[in-house]
């Protein structure tokens, strides 16, 4: 018993630092959102500024197996080396990517045929589009320093740096909107500014880890084989990002599109940093690897902090605390509040099921099977682009669909992770029987 529960107690030192740090990163969202609401548009430049940001984030997925990389492959002086080179190359594609999307013509193309938004919110979209190309950048520029920090189970140095940007990004959003500096350009502007001073903090915070880094006498993994082993992740990465997208433009079909469309934004801004949180039990699984397939210590850790993370958003369910945030500071009406209170209530569950499927895509990690994530991830997207289209059609109300398909389609991509990894390993393992009857 003595055991489990220091077990538990270590598990919990690493992960709640870098929980907290990917929670912390999103919280930045909401908080720049009372920028861009106080705007003309009021919560149109919010649905407008959430979708640019889906798309941005959408071409960020080009890294998105970066983290994993660098966990494996970053531990030596040339495997870093390496690794840097890696996130560099990508960092400057995927931003190039989104600069040619910012082209009015294609811009035009994204916004209104292809995702269907509201000419009211379109405008809006475009001009975040443009306005974020530097924080794109910048996202990628912490990589090296966080996987660093994540490699020397530093995960509290990391944490804090993510912290100073959030107190920073505090600190200035009073300023914008004293200065009458609002709209989706100065919420951007302000979550750059943030960014920055946590990518300074990361390198100042990883620099003697750096400087630490071994020498290695083997192999140096060449960049072929870090491509390798990234992209399945960052395709993989890609149907994860692309399903907010395909929840925005199925909402947008749906019945009171201009209304419901904010409120799930609303809803869904104050949950996704327990979202994103409940993402890093996959690093967790890569860090406590399991002796053996009947360990279920992590698996049971994935399902106790998916399920209080998801109880955490709730509380701005309250009704003081949902009138001074929602009403007062994010400029909603208040005959909206409802919808929203019914809509947090139904992402309750999305943690959860987060966390069962990252957990799943850490074990495939660790075995080094990245196509096994790529099948999982994109039976997630496939299933989660057929269920809110099924929902849409069943008149199911626009916020009610992103919740509703978000946690099915997490468990039936964990189902799918696990079912292959386990299907190989009877493979190998007949494969093995064969060759031992040959001998004989």
């Amino acid at each position: 018993m003595s055991n489990t529960l220091s077990k538990y107690a270590e598990l919990s030192r690493y992960f709640f630092p870098i929980a907290l740090q990917a929670a912390s990163q999103s919280v930045t969202y909401p908080l720049v959102s009372i920028i861009a609401t106080n705007g003309r548009g009021a919560t149109l430049e919010l649905a407008g500024l959430a979708q640019s940001n889906s798309i941005m984030f959408l071409l960020g997925t080009l890294g998105a197996g970066l983290l994993t990389t660098g966990l494996v492959y970053a531990k030596t002086v040339e495997g870093y080396r390496q690794y840097v080179r890696l996130n560099y190359i990508l960092a400057f594609a995927s931003t190039l990517l989104q600069a040619v999307l910012t082209i009015p013509y294609f811009s035009d193309l994204l916004f209104g045929l292809i995702m269907g938004l509201p000419d009211s919110i379109k405008p809006y979209a475009a001009r975040a589009l443009v306005s974020t190309l530097p924080l794109h950048l910048l996202f990628f520029m912490r990589n090296p320093y966080q996987v660093c920090l994540y490699l020397n189970r530093a995960t509290g140095r990391a944490s804090l740096a993510t912290i100073a940007r959030i107190i920073f990004t505090l600190s200035i959003t009073p300023v914008f909107i004293h200065f009458h500096l609002t709209g989706v350009e100065w919420a951007s502007a302000g979550l750059c500014l943030g960014v920055l001073f946590e990518l300074f903090l990361s390198w100042f915070f990883a620099k003697p880890y750096i400087r630490k880094l071994k020498y290695e006498t083997g192999q140096v993994p060449s960049m072929q084989e870090l491509f390798s082993f990234t992209i399945p992740l960052s395709i993989g990465g890609f149907f994860i990002s692309i399903s907010t997208v395909v929840v925005g433009m199925v909402i947008s079909r749906a019945a009171d599109a201009e209304r419901l469309m904010p409120v799930f934004f609303l809803a869904s801004g104050i949950a996704a940093p327990v979202t994103y949180a409940a993402n890093r039990n996959q690093a967790l699984t890569i860090a406590f690897p399991s002796g053996s397939p009947k360990d279920r210590t992590t698996f049971n850790f994935a399902v106790l902090s998916g399920i209080a993370l998801g109880l955490i958003p709730l509380l701005f369910t309250l009704p003081g605390l949902s009138q001074w945030y929602y009403v007062k500071l994010q400029n909603c009406r208040p005959e909206d509040l409802k919808l929203i209170a019914l809509t947090a209530f139904a992402l309750v569950l999305n943690p959860l099921g987060i966390a069962i499927r990252s957990h799943c895509e850490g074990i495939a990690a660790n075995l080094r099977k990245p196509v096994h994530i790529l099948m999982g991830q994109g039976t997630y997207m496939g299933m989660l682009s057929l269920t809110s289209i099924l929902l849409l059609f069943m008149k199911l109300p626009g916020n009610l669909i992103g919740p509703a398909s978000f946690f099915f389609s997490n468990l039936v991509s964990a189902i799918i992770i696990t079912a292959t990894l386990s299907w190989e390993r009877e493979k190998i393992k007949n494969l093995r029987v064969v060759d031992v009857e040959r001998e004989l």
